[in-house]
C-alpha cells in the first residue's frame, strides 16, 4: 500500500492495518518456514507496508505498541515509575 493512502486513514484505521499486517506477517513467517509459501518476496512487502505505517503513527504522536498518544509527559511519568 501506498504512503499516500495510508496518510489519508485515521489513526484507528492505521492501527488496526498495522495489527492486520502484523498477523499476516506471522502467517508468511510461518509458512516460509514449512516451505509451503510460493514467493518469499511478499514477507518483504508486508515488513514494508509495517514500517509505512509505524512511521504515519509516531508522525501522528500515537504509539503503535501501546495504543497510547505519545508525549514527554507520559514517558517521564513511565520513568519515575520504575
Amino acid at each position: 500500500m501506498k504512503a499516500g493512502e495510508l496518510r489519508d486513514m485515521t489513526v484507528e484505521e492505521l492501527r488496526q492495518k498495522h495489527d492486520d499486517w502484523h498477523v499476516e506477517f506471522f502467517r508468511m513467517r510461518v509458512k516460509h518456514a514449512l516451505g509451503q509459501l510460493e514467493n518469499p518476496l511478499v514477507i518483504r512487502g508486508i515488513r514494508k507496508d509495517i514500517a509505512r505505517a509505524k512511521t504515519l503513527l509516531a508522525e501522528k504522536g500515537v504509539d503503535s505498541s501501546s495504543r497510547q498518544p505519545t508525549n514527554a509527559k507520559s514517558k517521564a511519568k513511565k520513568a519515575s515509575e520504575k
